[in-house]
C-alpha cells in the first residue's frame, strides 16, 4: 500500500506496532506514555498557522498542539524511490524505521504485492512489546493481498469483473505485523477498493464500480474500481475521527491503570479526492482544499479533546505530521492568488525534489516532558519514530530492523 495510508495512503486507524519480540527491560509503568501518532496525507508545511505567519487557512487545534509542545522546522519524510523525481512517501517506512528501497516511482496500492509483510522492512513500533495496546486506523500502507491474489485485475467490465473475492479476508495487512486492531481503508482514498476494512475484512462487500471527483468543481476523477454501495469519500474522515475517539474511550481505564496504548492514525486527508463534509464546505473562503485542511484540523482537535476528557493528556505523547508536502491538486495558482502558499517559503510541492515536496510539519506534545512553545531546527526524519518509541518503552530493536531510525528522544 502506498501509505500506511493513506500510505495509508488511505486513512486508517492504527495502533502502534510491537517491535519484534524484544530483549531489553521495559521502563517503569508510570514512565511509559501512551503514544498517538497522526499522519496526514499531503498536508503542506505552510498549511498550518504555526509554521507559516501568512497562512490563510485557520488551523487552531494544530497550532495549539505546537503551542503546548515542540515544533520541528526541518523534518523531511522518507523518500520511497531511488529515481530522481520519485519523491512520493511510503508510510510503511515511517512506522518501520527503514526507508523504502525501490526503483519504482508510483505508489503501491492495496492491490499490489504486500512488500511490508517482509518483517525486516516493517518492524514498526507496533511490534514493540511491553504491554502497549496497539491500534491502527485509516490507510495503512503496510501492504495487503486482497481476496484471490496479490494483484487486483479487471478481466471484464462491471463490478464482477475484478479478479478478487472480497468475501475472503485480506492477507498481509496491519494485523499480520503486530497491530491488535485495524479499521480504515486499504491505501489512499483515490485507490480501490472503495470500502472500509476492519481487522482484514471489508465491512461491506464491494458490488459497484465507483470513482470520485478529485476536487469539487474541477475536472478529473479518482481511479475507477470496486466499491461498497454505501461508501462515499466524504464520509471517510468523519468515520476515522469517530473510531479514534471511541477507541481512546475504550482504552482509557486501562491506560490510567498503567497499561499504555499506541494509536496510529494515518488520515486520508487532505489528499485527493478532496472531499470536505457538507458542514465544512466553503468555510475557508479559499477553495475545497483549504476547507478539507480545516476539517482535518477539527479531527485533530477531537482526538486531543478525547485525551483530555479521559484524563490521558498529561501522559500521552502526541506526534503530528504529514507524509508529503502539498499536492498540486490543491490548486496552487488559486491559493497563491489569494495569498496562501501551502509550501510557505520553500520551493516546489509534492513529487518535486525541492523542500516543498518533502519538508513536512512535525509537532510533538508531551506535557511536562517536552517544553511547551519550543522550536527545534534539528534535522530529524519520520523514520526516526521507531527508534524513538523503542527508547520510550525501554525496548531493544532487533539488529535487522529499523536500521535507518535514530531516536530523537534527547531532542524532545
Amino acid at each position: 500500500m502506498k501509505h500506511l495510508p493513506t500510505l495509508a495512503i488511505a486513512a486508517t486507524l492504527f495502533a502502534f506496532l510491537p517491535l519484534a519480540a524484544g530483549e531489553g527491560t521495559a521502563a517503569e509503568p508510570d514512565t511509559r506514555p501512551n503514544i498517538v501518532f497522526v499522519l496526514c496525507d499531503d498536508l503542506g508545511y505552510g498549511d498550518v498557522g504555526c509554521n507559516n505567519p501568512e497562512c490563510k487557512i485557520p488551523t487552531p487545534r494544530i497550532d495549539r498542539l505546537a503551542a503546548e509542545g515542540m515544533r520541528f522546522t526541518d523534518a523531511p519524510r522518507p523518500r520511497r524511490s531511488a529515481r530522481p523525481r520519485a519523491t512520493a512517501c511510503s508510510p510503511g517506512a515511517t512506522i518501520g524505521g527503514r526507508a523504502f528501497r525501490t526503483e519504482s516511482w508510483g505508489p503501491l496500492p492495496a492491490t499490489r504485492r504486500a512488500w511490508a509483510a517482509d518483517r525486516r522492512r516493517a518492524a514498526p513500533p507496533a511490534r514493540l512489546p511491553h504491554g502497549l495496546h496497539r491500534k491502527v486506523a485509516p490507510r495503512h500502507g503496510l501492504g495487503a493481498k486482497s481476496g484471490t491474489g496479490p494483484f487486483l485485475r479487471r478481466h471484464r467490465e462491471g463490478p464482477e469483473g475484478w479478479d478478487v473475492d472480497f468475501t475472503q479476508p485480506a492477507a498481509g495487512g496491519p494485523n499480520s505485523v503486530g497491530f491488535d486492531y485495524y479499521f480504515g481503508i486499504s491505501a489512499s482514498l483515490d485507490m480501490v477498493p472503495y470500502a472500509f476494512i476492519e481487522n482484514g475484512r471489508v465491512t461491506v462487500v464491494p458490488t459497484e464500480d465507483k470513482a470520485f471527483p478529485l476536487m469539487p468543481g474541477k475536472p478529473g476523477m479518482t481511479r475507477r474500481g470496486p466499491g461498497a454501495a454505501d461508501f462515499e469519500a466524504v464520509d471517510v474522515l468523519p468515520a476515522l475521527t469517530r473510531k479514534a475517539v471511541e477507541w481512546i474511550a475504550q482504552r482509557a481505564e486501562d491506560a490510567r491503570g498503567g497499561k499504555p496504548f499506541f494509536l496510529y492514525l494515518p488520515l486520508a486527508s487532505p489528499h485527493t479526492p478532496i472531499a470536505p463534509s457538507p458542514e465544512w464546505q466553503g468555510r475557508s473562503g479559499l477553495n475545497p482544499y483549504a476547507d478539507f485542511v480545516m476539517q482535518t484540523d477539527d479531527c485533530v482537535g477531537q482526538v486531543l479533546d478525547a485525551l483530555a476528557e479521559h484524563a490521558l493528556a498529561q501522559n500521552t505523547l502526541v506526534m503530528f505530521t504529514s507524509d508529503n508536502g502539498c499536492s498540486p491538486q490543491a490548486d496552487f495558482p488559486l491559493l497563491l492568488a489569494k495569498g496562501h502558499n501551502p509550501s510557505h517559503i520553500f520551493r516546489g510541492h509534492k513529487a518535486d525534489i525541492w523542500d516543498g515536496g518533502h519538508r513536512v510539519p512535525l509537532l510533538v506534545r508531551w506535557p511536562g516532558r517536552v517544553k511547551a512553545g519550543s522550536t527545534s531546527d534539528q534535522l530529524v526524519s519520520l523514520v526516526d519514530l521507531t527508534a524513538t518509541c523503542a527508547e520510550l518503552v525501554g525496548a531493544r530493536l532487533p539488529d535487522n530492523a529499523a536500521e535507518d531510525s535514530i531516536s530523537m528522544l534527547s531532542v524532545l
